[in-house]
């Protein structure tokens, strides 16, 4: 049984996201890690996505951390986006809950242009 995640990754301005989807394990820490120490430009945000993540190990965290540490990343830039960053996060790092009762749509709002005032004199032409 293959329980190794994909992590697929996109860059967005200067932002690196990554999305996991699967088992989050020591292995997976480490290619995170290492992805974040070879993509990150050092400016902007990382964003790692854990709603696809189905199991995590408890050393995966630890490990993460460590690495954090030991690769100089910057720990005060990371973000975990889902309630699963509460299990995953490390010293430092920060989590972004998602509140689905706020992400309805919007309702498009359009301007609507100059209003003519009565009461204002028109220049001639």
């Amino acid at each position: 049984m293959n329980e190794a995640a994909t992590i697929a990754m996109r860059q967005k301005y200067s932002n690196l996201h990554l999305y996991i989807d699967g088992m989050y394990t020591t292995e997976t820490a480490m290619r995170s890690a290492a992805m974040i120490s070879r993509y990150h430009t050092g400016k902007g945000n990382v964003f790692i996505h854990t709603k696809k993540i189905s199991k995590h190990s408890p050393q995966a965290k630890d490990l993460f951390g460590d690495l954090v540490q030991l690769l100089k990343l910057p720990k005060r830039s990371i973000y975990f986006i889902g309630k699963t960053g509460f299990d995953l996060c490390h010293n430092g790092g920060r989590i972004i809950l998602v509140d689905k009762n706020k992400l309805t749509k919007r309702k498009k709002k359009r301007c609507p242009g100059r209003r003519n005032n009565d009461d204002e004199e028109k220049p001639e032409q």
